[in-house]
């Protein structure tokens, strides 16, 4: 989810993120066509991602040392696009 505390939507460019399962880098992924935020609240991203799947045994013997738990995690990158600049947020 994104926060646009703002009062007017805000259009997203771009989106790039990097897929985590218990800090092993799986994949990335980027968003599925243009998007805004909505204004004064949360909007949902769809995104598409890809998995190395030459990870799975790194990730699988984590899970198992975790007491079979994956924390999975995002981290990323959005450009908004505001009309007379962009604005990159990490």
């Amino acid at each position: 989810m994104v926060y646009n505390p703002n009062p007017v939507p805000i259009p997203i460019k771009k989106i790039q993120v990097d897929v985590y399962m218990n800090g092993i880098k799986m994949g990335e992924g980027k968003n599925i066509g243009r998007q805004s935020s909505k204004p004064n609240g949360d909007t949902t991203i769809k995104l598409s991602t890809k998995i190395d799947n030459t990870k799975i045994p790194e990730w699988w013997v984590s899970h198992l040392k975790n007491g079979e738990i994956t924390e999975f995690s995002l981290k990323g990158k959005i450009v908004f696009d505001l009309k007379i600049t962009e604005f990159l947020k990490n």
